[in-house]
């Protein structure tokens, strides 16, 4: 699409800032397309501005936000197609994260240094312990509520038809 343009166009809208239309500009203004538009869009710039300017228009509050996103899908709630496209862009990431995941822990666990590894941390492991035991419940609670939280908002229940 080309924009169209003008080349008097900046000199009408100087015009109607300073307020001395001449008559060739004002015939040109009624003539020519590209400048009634820019002409109307001043228009209502001006007239923008001054309703904004006004005190009472000042004095309201804006509606929440929370309430302008709930009251968006109050009508129509988004099609889950549409959703589903936007969000595709992120299925990779979270695949391949899921699966270097997987991956690392799996050679974590059986690699062939895995029982070294263990030996080395576990002299660490029990000064931790001994000196943070009273945290091992809680920040398991808080582990396995993490994965299971992870694996709930993972995966989404299929619906199925009634008949």
């Amino acid at each position: 699409m080309k924009k169209k343009s003008c080349p008097l166009e900046k000199e009408v809208l100087n015009s109607l800032k300073t307020g001395d239309l001449t008559p060739g500009i004002k015939q040109h203004a009624a003539d020519c397309p590209v400048c009634k538009e820019s002409i109307t869009i001043n228009k209502w710039m001006n007239r923008f501005q001054e309703v904004s300017m006004n005190v009472n228009t000042a004095g309201k509050k804006l509606p929440d936000a929370e309430f302008i996103w709930e009251k968006a899908f109050l009508v129509k709630p988004p099609e889950k197609e549409l959703v589903k496209k936007a969000l595709r862009p992120l299925l990779v990431p979270q695949v391949l994260t899921y699966v270097i995941a997987i991956i690392g822990l799996l050679y974590f666990f059986l690699s062939p240094d895995a029982a070294a590894m263990f030996t080395s941390l576990s002299p660490m492991l029990n000064v931790f312990f001994k000196s943070f035991s009273f945290l091992l419940l809680p920040m398991t609670a808080g582990l396995l509520s993490v994965i299971v939280f992870i694996f709930v908002t993972g995966f989404e229940p299929k619906k199925t038809r009634s008949l």
